[in-house]
């Protein structure tokens, strides 16, 4: 299907979200085994504590695979018809959380919104055999202000007032909207000013839940604006 002579190995990426699409089992403990068995992307820092064994330098999925696992657990029982992700780098947490997803609803309509990174011919391959109506624009979330979706992952300029930007823009309309690297220590200790998911995450009011770690690593935060 891919060529898997070089690079990132969107073959497995295909086979996992097939498998997280066709599970019986909706645990995050089989989800997180997926997420170490795909491997993580390596961006030079061994970020992930006892996790780094998992890194895999053909992944390009940025996520701690116990609160990830625990994020895609938690889609699964949710009925999401429209997703945004501001922010989608590699694409592959989107993939994933996509096929999630369309365990409950079929004919998903997912939008991607990065204005650095657009997806890879082999990415928009895997969401059409996945049956995902997927639409990209190489913006920022200017371009889709005040455009309502079910569920809304933030995960792009990570300073203060462009993850408020995103809120206000998208993320407070959605049902369910998601920040991501609430409680990472690199971005606390060596980055201040790209703090800005948790600054937000915390001053919001209302229902929340968080899917962290011991390790303060990345770190998701759920809101449920309505």
């Amino acid at each position: 299907m891919f060529n898997l002579s070089f690079g990132p190995d969107f073959e497995k990426l295909y086979e996992t979200a097939l498998k997280i699409k066709n599970t019986q089992d909706t645990s995050m403990f089989y989800f997180r085994d997926l997420i170490r068995d795909l491997g993580m992307y390596d961006d030079g820092r061994l970020v992930y504590f006892e996790e780094n064994k998992y890194i895999n330098p053909r992944s390009e999925i940025w996520q701690e695979p116990s609160q990830f696992g625990s994020l895609l657990s938690f889609l699964t029982n949710q009925t999401v018809k429209t997703y945004c992700e501001i922010g989608p780098f590699k694409y592959w947490s989107f993939v994933l959380i996509c096929a999630a997803l369309s365990r409950n609803t079929d004919n998903i309509k997912a939008v991607g919104v990065d204005y650095m990174h657009n997806p890879p011919l082999e990415i928009i391959q895997i969401l059409k055999k996945l049956n995902i109506n997927h639409t990209h624009y190489t913006r920022d979330s200017n371009y889709i202000k005040d455009q309502v979706f079910d569920l809304v992952f933030i995960d792009a300029d990570h300073s203060y007032e462009g993850v408020k930007t995103d809120w206000i823009n998208v993320g407070q309309f959605s049902k369910i909207c998601l920040f991501h690297d609430i409680n990472d220590l690199n971005v606390k200790n060596c980055n201040r000013e790209q703090d800005g998911a948790r600054r937000v995450f915390e001053e919001l009011e209302g229902a929340k839940i968080t899917f962290t770690t011991n390790n303060p690593v990345m770190g998701i935060g759920v809101v449920f604006p309505k």
